[in-house]
């Protein structure tokens, strides 16, 4: 196996087929891991559109055979889904889109993507957007407070084309466990109406920390930063 999960294996676990190698794979890989967590939560945000239901029926198959092994009933209804949720993140459908790809929100130390870090240590934002121009990225704490990360004002900002653009944004890492949200489109889209849907969903959320970003606002890249002591 190469040294990561292919985008295929990822949204392929993403939508629930099993793979003994991928699972063994991503036992000790946390690149990987935060990749499918990312994914998923991509997956939760289109599987809530309306638009996203239609495409699902739309590829449906039956899957009422008699005496079907447990693991191909598994498999038989993962894939309508895989299906829909291809069709639906490979079909524009206007300004607001889920574009080719996975967007993406990181954070970056020497050039490295980041999941745990410790007080005091420095670090970048990076995106991917998958074809979108413009983003909004957001940081949830423990706490449940909401922090717009960047831009430093106004609207989303403009982004440069590419699997990973740092932002030449540095922080430095504080006590506690961190959530970042990023908000991808082909608009510029307000802070406001993002920021209350959010925390809406913060309220909701079992913990702060699994909060679920609000669809309706284009793509989501979702990463989380463990600090350790």
């Amino acid at each position: 196996m190469s040294t990561h999960l292919s985008a295929l294996v990822i949204d392929e676990l993403a939508a629930g087929l099993e793979n003994r190698v991928a699972a063994e794979h991503l036992a000790t890989c946390a690149d990987c891991q935060q990749r499918l967590a990312t994914v998923k939560q991509t997956h939760e945000a289109i599987s809530v559109m309306p638009a996203f239901r239609q495409r699902l029926e739309a590829v449906k198959f039956d899957t009422a055979v008699p005496a079907r092994r447990p693991w191909l009933r598994v498999i038989s209804i993962a894939l309508p889904l895989a299906a829909a949720l291809a069709l639906f993140v490979f079909w524009p459908r206007g300004d607001d889109v889920l574009l080719k790809g996975t967007p993406t929100v990181e954070l970056l130390s020497n050039e490295k993507p980041v999941v745990v870090a410790k007080p005091g240590e420095r670090v970048t934002l990076a995106v991917g957007g998958a074809g979108a121009t413009h983003a909004i990225i957001f940081g949830v704490d423990a706490s449940g407070a909401v922090t717009k990360l960047w831009p430093a004002g106004g609207d989303a900002a403009r982004i440069s084309p590419g699997a990973r653009v740092s932002l030449d944004v540095g922080f430095e890492v504080t006590p506690g466990d961190l959530v970042l949200l990023g908000f991808f489109s082909k608009t510029a889209q307000p802070t406001d109406p993002i920021r209350e849907a959010l925390e809406r969903n913060v309220g909701a959320a079992k913990t702060p920390l699994e909060v679920v970003g609000p669809a309706g606002f284009g793509a989501i890249g979702r990463s989380r930063l463990k600090v350790t002591p």
